[in-house]
């Protein structure tokens, strides 16, 4: 509520508004190797389902893969990466990577 006057938001501090939490953005950038279809990855930040990208979901021709996400600042996040082969993102098909920002900050990689 915007525009009370004073007077009255010292009679009735509940029409204050909240503050509200902040945010950060999570960002995951996924570069692929030959074989982006057997990539696959969720994301779970404090038991809310944000993402969740099964394997055979991104065409061989996808390379680079980059979603950002706000989350409340402090979120407890799981993100997990899956390749359908077993034989991960590098090196013997491509040299492929993950990174996890949290902010600008790397928060994790492989």
């Amino acid at each position: 509520i915007t525009g009370l006057p004073s007077q009255l938001l010292e009679k009735f501090p509940s029409l204050s508004p909240s503050p509200q939490p902040a945010e950060v953005p999570i960002t995951v950038v996924i570069q692929t190797d030959q074989y982006a279809g057997d990539t696959g990855w969720s994301l779970v930040c404090d038991d809310s389902l944000l993402a969740e990208v099964p394997q055979n979901s991104y065409a061989k021709d996808v390379d680079r893969i980059v979603e950002t996400f706000k989350v409340r600042d402090g979120a407890r996040c799981t993100f997990d990466i899956s390749d359908k082969n077993g034989d991960g993102l590098c090196c013997e098909y491509g040299v492929g990577f993950y990174r996890i920002y949290y902010g600008e900050d790397i928060s994790e990689a492989g």
